[in-house]
């Protein structure tokens, strides 16, 4: 998908909803075929804990099902794994890679989104 593709359906979401793996599996399938079937636009993987290689999996699992419902995948704090598994974008806290540099991991076709608290941290974003 095209960086504006991306955007276009950015300006069109409503609901954005923020998942962990779950039990993985299969549970993790029908969780996301419901919640993309009921309405959700964007689907976030925010994992802090699992390893790596468990996320990649995840993943590939979230991109599947949001290809299938023609809706956003974004990763967590992570912009390799989102560039590895053709996520939309990626959302960074204020504690993590700095947007600048993730951009320049991504390239201009990824989405990336900033978790702000304060007027001053908006500014920055």
């Amino acid at each position: 998908m095209t960086g504006d593709e991306r955007r276009a359906r950015l300006a069109q979401a409503r609901l954005y909803l923020c998942t962990g793996i779950r039990d993985g599996g299969e549970d993790l399938e029908r969780f996301l075929d419901a919640v993309l079937s009921a309405g959700v636009d964007i689907v976030q993987l925010r994992e802090k804990t699992a390893p790596v290689d468990v996320q990649r999996d995840a993943a590939k699992v979230f991109r599947r099902l949001t290809d299938k419902h023609a809706k956003l995948f974004v990763v967590n704090d992570h912009p390799n794994l989102a560039a590895s598994t053709d996520a939309d974008g990626v959302h960074l806290g204020q504690e993590d890679m700095d947007p600048n540099k993730a951009r320049r991991v991504l390239g201009n076709d990824f989405l990336i989104g900033r978790s702000t608290h304060a007027p001053d941290e908006l500014l920055r974003a």
